[in-house]
């Protein structure tokens, strides 16, 4: 598949293995680390607030300056945030730490704008996108993987002091993002800025009750899902190798649940396997909950993600075609921004949760994503019946 890629794409297939190989490390050892470091569940739970409000801030101004600049000065600047943040998390200081979230944050928003607009620039036709974005995502998961059982060894080879091995692996991580910018500097800038004829802000109906959906699930992946490593490490006390091997099987089951998820909308059409694929999910959460040890609980956590997020690539096909063409790039903002910044509350929120009852969290996202599911079936039925109509 990489060989029938041109050379821009097989470049930015490069920056896609270090970024994914440095956040697979980097999402098995920053758990333990804050662990080690002294952070509540709450300031665990305010760092990915801060992290993500300032992805949230950045995003429409940054989305701009691609359109109006060109995408690879902004990607470049990312992966250039990469040295000043690394510095701070090495630094173990708490105040660096959350310096260091907001600067993540922000290259996020930088990625998140650039990133794929540079993968379908240099791709051109639909037929090469699909190409490339599907060798992106296999290549994503495999580097993840190795990332995520790097961390689990490196701590476990020796090393006396625990903090000063996560340290060196964040600081590991870090300066290979930075590396990112070598393949990414090669890449030929493909977009030709024009003049803007003005920016269109209006949403259809159907537009707003996606957001209303995508704000559903993200305040749930907030609540109870982003801070599972935390979660893990405090109730069962586990730490790199259990959350890294974890988190491999995760990737693996994921990629093959992937490929089953189109069988399975040929069987019940996209929106009952997207409502399907949920609704399994839940039950499969509140376990995590009720296990009595990280091997049942990791368990019950690793099929839910497997089932919940296999659906994705069905409800980004089924969002994209709900609306016009010319509205699809505003959706695509109004979703992640929509996911994001109830994300960021229900992340602080789910925090302070974990500091009362270690388990409420889980519990109440278990909840969020049944109504969630509930709307989601509700709410779109009635526009496929119309759109089949039409």
């Amino acid at each position: 598949m990489l060989s029938e890629l041109n050379t821009n794409l097989k470049l930015l297939a490069a920056l896609y293995v270090i970024f994914s190989l440095a956040n697979g490390l980097l999402a098995v050892v920053m758990p333990p680390y804050l662990l080690h470091l002294g952070f509540t569940g709450a300031e665990a739970g305010l760092l990915l607030a801060v992290m993500n409000l300032a992805m949230i801030a950045g995003m429409v101004p940054f989305s701009y300056v691609a359109d109006l600049k060109g995408r690879k000065p902004l990607a470049i600047a990312a992966f250039a945030l990469a040295l000043p943040a690394g510095l701070a998390l090495y630094s173990a200081n708490k105040a660096a730490v959350f310096a260091a979230y907001l600067l993540n944050g922000l290259a996020n928003s930088m990625a998140v704008v650039s990133l794929n607009p540079l993968v379908a620039d240099s791709a051109g036709r639909r037929e090469v996108m699909e190409k490339a974005f599907t060798a992106l995502q296999v290549l994503s998961l495999v580097s993840s993987s190795a990332g995520m059982l790097v961390a689990a060894a490196y701590p476990s080879l020796g090393a006396a002091d625990r903090v000063s091995a996560y340290r060196s692996m964040i600081l590991y991580a870090y300066l290979g993002l930075l590396a990112g910018l070598v393949p990414l500097l090669g890449v030929r800038e493909e977009y030709r800025p024009g003049p803007r004829n003005g920016l269109r802000l209006s949403f259809s109906k159907v537009s707003l009750e996606l957001a209303l959906l995508a704000a559903l699930t993200g305040l749930g992946a907030g609540i109870g899902v982003w801070n599972s490593g935390y979660y893990f490490s405090k109730k069962f006390g586990v730490e790199a190798f259990e959350l890294g091997i974890r988190g491999v099987a995760e990737n693996a089951l994921l990629a093959a649940a992937t490929l089953l998820a189109p069988l399975a909308s040929r069987r019940l059409g996209t929106l009952g396997a997207v409502v399907a694929f949920q609704l399994a999910s839940v039950p499969l959460l509140a376990a995590t909950a009720l296990s009595p040890s990280f091997v049942y609980a990791a368990a019950f956590f690793t099929a839910r993600s497997m089932l919940m997020n296999a659906a994705n690539p069905l409800l980004s096909a089924l969002q994209m075609s709900l609306v016009e063409e010319g509205e699809r790039a505003r959706l695509s903002m109004l979703l992640t921004l929509a996911f994001q910044l109830p994300g960021s509350i229900g992340s602080a929120i789910g925090g302070y949760l974990m500091d009362v009852q270690i388990d409420l969290p889980i519990y109440l996202t278990s909840a969020v994503y049944a109504v969630q599911t509930a709307l989601l079936y509700t709410l779109l039925k009635p526009h496929l019946a119309q759109s089949k109509a039409s």
